[in-house]
């Protein structure tokens, strides 16, 4: 049987797949170094107690969760993991309102893009006639 400082690398890999992560994120997660992480890992040093709690967040455990792991117990997750494989759901049918609006919405992005463009068109004109006036008066 591992000793407790051998099962914290499995609990925390195990609850990281649970939560769909790669240790990157886990460090990001937990605003703790990848090199820190990996050195817990390795089951080498030691952990402040900073560390824990940026461990803990990031894999949704409750705090003193690390350190019931290494008095021998277990993990408290303090969210449900995310279920990575779940269909997504069905797309209901659109009412003819929405397919209306929806329409709408799309005609305006599209009239939204034309302005910007014209209006990016008539800059570009603007200053270059203002550079020619300035080179023609001397300014």
């Amino acid at each position: 049987m591992p000793s407790p400082r051998e099962r914290l690398p499995a609990e925390m890999d195990a609850r990281r797949l649970e939560l769909g992560l790669t240790w990157d994120q886990v460090a990001a997660l937990s605003g703790v170094h990848r090199e820190t992480l990996r050195t817990i890992r390795r089951g080498t040093g030691d952990i402040r107690s900073l560390t824990k709690s940026g461990i803990e967040k990031a894999l949704q455990w409750a705090a003193g969760s690390i350190d019931a792991i290494l008095a021998g117990g277990d993990p408290t997750p303090i969210e449900p993991p995310r279920e990575p494989d779940r269909p997504p759901a069905p797309e209901r049918e659109m009412s003819p309102i929405e397919r209306e609006l929806l329409e709408r919405i799309r005609r305006h992005e599209a009239e939204l893009e034309r302005l910007r463009e014209e209006d990016r068109a008539l800059r570009e004109k603007l200053d270059r006639l203002l550079g020619e006036s300035n080179q023609q008066t001397g300014t």
